[in-house]
């Protein structure tokens, strides 16, 4: 009777939970960036709003981070596995970088300038 090989976890999987963690961070951001937006044509209490900036800069950092993530192993991953689907998430990864700083300073802005200078 043969052994059965137990299977080792590959780095797809590593890459599978980056990707939609960015994909959920991503939306996240987004999300909160508009309910700020909303919030503040519908008046919302200041302190309302303070805290859906501070959320909303707290997921654009981790979103700056996993996307970072993502693109270093769509960079390593690409010459190991030879596959273009590696190439090709490297734009995503990218422009979700740029989103997620863009936010992430501006909303931070924001919140220095609401406290006073």
């Amino acid at each position: 009777m043969r052994k059965k090989k137990r299977k080792r976890p590959s780095k797809v999987v590593v890459y599978r939970l980056v990707s939609r963690t960015s994909l959920f961070l991503a939306l996240l951001t987004l999300l909160d960036f508009l309910l700020y937006i909303s919030g503040s044509y519908q008046h919302f209490i200041d302190s309302t709003l303070s805290f859906i900036m501070v959320l909303c800069s707290i997921n654009a950092l981790f979103l700056v981070f996993f996307s970072a993530v993502g693109l270093a192993l769509s960079f390593l991953l690409f010459p190991i596995g030879l596959r273009f689907k590696y190439l090709f998430f490297i734009l995503p990864y990218a422009l979700m970088v740029v989103f997620g700083a863009v936010i992430f300073v501006a909303m931070r802005v924001i919140l220095y300038i609401t406290y006073g200078i």
